[in-house]
């Protein structure tokens, strides 16, 4: 009789443990796998202010479209690249820096891997770069592996819920500035005419463009990673960084030695996006950066097109 009760016992607990497997595989099926399309039902247009800014400087660029192994001219849009490696061993670090300017901000712009706004749609950078015809590409905030934080993309807000993250903002009129929890309001970024909101973080600099010496982050994130982010000049002025990383040629990067490259480079902000396996930058159609590993697919990019 005792037996039969203990086997009963065991029976039972292996049912309830296969029906928790059950249950946690679904969840990670819908949370991770499934392409779930967002809910466009309440999506706002931000229009362009019309009072239109003076034309942003593109360094005077010529009327000629030129193009090289590392950069590209034309009336509009000027892109610079260059490479930096420094040190050996546990020090050794290589970035790359695409310095870019445009004259319209619109030559500036984000992509939905597919072409959708959802939950776990997601192709590599150079596929999104190539379906968008970019010039130059880099992976964004990985906002469709979360369901918190602001979308702005392309001058449409997609979703505002609150993050205890840093975003970052670029507005029409080509500025761009980090804001922390409770600097901000849905009706401020509409009124003030935001372009583009990534919620990933966090923010690098301070407000005299010097380095931050602490973070609005996990502390995981603040260690040695591959880094993707994205820094400010001036209206219309912009830089991409992709720092390469977890391989013998490359160490990658803190947080703090982050935010004092930005720093060096004279940025007044600066903005720490989605990296590790998702940090990959492209160029003519070709990953220019070196990936450690087959890089990881990403719901997003930002990307420079004439327009």
């Amino acid at each position: 009789m005792r037996r039969k009760l203990i086997g009963k016992t065991v029976l039972a607990i292996l049912l309830d443990l296969a029906a928790a497997g059950v249950l946690l595989c679904c969840f990670a099926l819908f949370h991770h796998v499934i392409q779930v399309p967002g809910d466009t039902a309440g999506v706002i247009e931000i229009p362009r202010p019309s009072a239109s800014a003076p034309p942003l400087p593109t360094s005077d660029a010529p009327v000629e479209q030129t193009q090289t192994e590392s950069s590209y001219q034309s009336g509009a849009i000027s892109i610079s690249l260059n490479t930096v490696q420094s040190g050996s061993g546990s020090s050794a670090l290589t970035y790359h820096i695409a310095d870019l300017s445009v004259s319209d901000i619109e030559a500036l712009r984000t992509a939905f891997a597919d072409g959708t706004y959802g939950r776990n749609y997601a192709e590599s950078v150079l596929e999104q770069d190539l379906a968008n015809d970019a010039i130059l590409a880099i992976s964004g905030d990985s906002y469709g592996m979360s369901e918190g934080g602001i979308v702005i993309r392309n001058g449409i807000l997609y979703r505002y819920e609150e993050t205890a993250s840093d975003i970052c903002v670029l507005y029409y009129d080509g500025r761009m500035e980090t804001l922390s929890p409770g600097e901000y309001t849905q009706e401020s970024l509409i009124e003030g005419g935001a372009y583009q909101v990534w919620t990933f973080g966090p923010g690098l600099l301070d407000e005299e463009g010097k380095a931050l010496r602490a973070f609005n982050t996990d502390p995981y994130l603040i260690q040695k990673h591959p880094r993707a982010a994205i820094g400010y000049y001036e209206p219309g002025h912009y830089v991409f960084v992709l720092v390469d990383g977890r391989q013998e040629a490359s160490q990658g990067l803190t947080l703090r030695g982050l935010a004092e490259l930005f720093e060096e480079l004279g940025c007044t902000a600066a903005y720490n996006l989605d990296g590790g396996k998702s940090a990959v930058m492209t160029f003519n159609d070709e990953i220019y950066s070196d990936p450690y590993t087959e890089p990881r697919e990403v719901t997003d990019i930002i990307y420079i097109k004439e327009v």
